[in-house]
C-alpha cells in the first residue's frame, strides 16, 4: 500500500499543478500554469485569438497542461474588449484594442517580468506563441523585442511587415493553412473576412524573420 501511495502522490500533485490561476496584473490579468517547479523553469507566452480570452484558449489547445508537465511555465494573458471577446492591438488588427491604440506589447513586457519575479521563470528561455489575432501580436513583439524572445510560433496571424522590421534574429515557426478564407495565406484582404484589413503574405513574414540571419527565400508550404 505504500508503494502506492508514493507512486500516486506525484501524479496528483502533477495534476493539481497543472490547474491554471488568475494573476491580476495593472488592471488586466493573466492565467498561468504552474509546472511541479517553476523556479528557472523556461515560459511559454500563448496569445488567443481575436474574440477569444485565455481560457478558452487555454481549453481549446490543452497546451498549459502539455506543457506544464514537460516542466513549462504556460502563461495565457488577457487582451481587451467586452467580457469575454478580446482582442489585440498588432497594429494593423483586430477590433477595439487595435481602434482604441491599446499598448499591448508593453502589457506583455509587464507579464514577462512580473512572471520571473513572482515564479522565478528563466528570462532567456520565454517562447511566444499565438493564434489569429493573437499571432499577430506574438510575431510584432518577437520582431521588436528579440532580446527577451527565445523564439516564436505563430498560427494564422501574420504580423504587418510594412510596419514592423524585425530587430534582430528570432527563431520562427510560420504555420498558416493556404485555404484560410479569412488571413489568406497570399495575403491581402480575406474574403471572409469581417475587419477588413489587408494581411501581410506568409512569404513577406517568413522573409521578414529570415532578413537577420542574412537569408531569403520563399516558404514551402506542406500539406497536413
Amino acid at each position: 500500500m505504500a508503494r502506492c501511495l508514493l507512486f500516486i502522490l506525484p501524479l496528483l500533485l502533477s495534476v493539481l499543478s497543472a490547474e491554471a490561476d488568475t494573476i491580476p496584473l495593472g488592471g488586466r490579468s493573466y492565467e498561468v500554469v504552474l509546472p511541479a517547479n517553476p523556479d528557472g523553469a523556461p515560459l511559454i507566452v500563448a496569445l488567443h485569438g481575436g474574440g477569444g480570452s485565455p481560457g478558452k484558449f487555454a481549453r481549446s489547445t490543452g497546451l498549459g497542461r502539455m506543457a506544464a508537465q514537460a516542466g513549462y511555465v504556460v502563461i495565457f494573458p488577457a487582451g481587451t474588449g467586452r467580457r469575454d471577446r478580446l482582442t489585440w492591438n498588432a497594429g494593423y488588427c483586430c477590433g477595439l484594442a487595435a481602434r482604441k491604440g491599446t499598448d499591448d506589447e508593453t502589457f506583455l513586457r509587464q507579464v514577462i517580468a512580473d512572471a520571473e519575479a513572482r515564479f522565478g521563470i528563466d528570462p532567456a528561455r520565454v517562447y511566444l506563441t499565438g493564434m489569429s489575432n493573437g499571432s499577430m501580436l506574438a510575431e510584432t513583439f518577437a520582431a521588436r523585442n528579440p532580446g527577451l524572445v527565445r523564439a516564436v510560433a505563430g498560427v494564422s496571424g501574420p504580423m504587418d511587415t510594412g510596419a514592423v522590421r524585425v530587430a534582430g534574429k528570432v527563431p520562427a515557426l510560420i504555420i498558416h493553412g493556404t485555404a484560410d478564407r479569412n488571413v489568406p495565406y497570399e495575403g491581402g484582404q480575406g474574403e471572409a473576412s469581417r475587419s477588413g484589413t489587408r494581411y501581410a503574405s506568409v512569404a513577406a513574414v517568413v522573409g521578414a524573420f529570415l532578413a537577420p540571419w542574412g537569408a531569403g527565400g520563399e516558404p514551402r508550404p506542406r500539406d497536413h
